[in-house]
């Protein structure tokens, strides 16, 4: 069985804690293996030592931004979803 080639990671926010370690050594790992590694996260929150170790690893969006620029591939999806601020 082959492995994608990018993978898309969604998740509320970044802040410290185990489900933002598991997507931050998970993204390392597949970073590794030469997958594509994205993360779309809902919310502005975030930790920034943690999310700079990520942007090693995956090109980080926030939502919001997304929702912001009209070129963005995944603007017309997440129209449909509910953001917190």
């Amino acid at each position: 069985m082959s492995l994608p080639k990018k993978i898309l990671l969604l998740h509320g926010a970044f802040s410290l804690g185990g489900i933002e370690t598991h997507i931050l050594r998970l993204a390392e790992e597949l970073h590794g293996r030469g997958i594509e590694v994205q993360v779309l996260l809902l919310t502005q929150k975030h930790e920034a030592r943690l999310l700079a170790e990520l942007r090693q690893y995956a090109v980080v969006h926030f939502a919001a931004d997304m929702l912001k620029n009209p070129a963005s591939p995944l603007r017309n999806n997440l129209q449909c979803m509910a953001v917190m601020p």
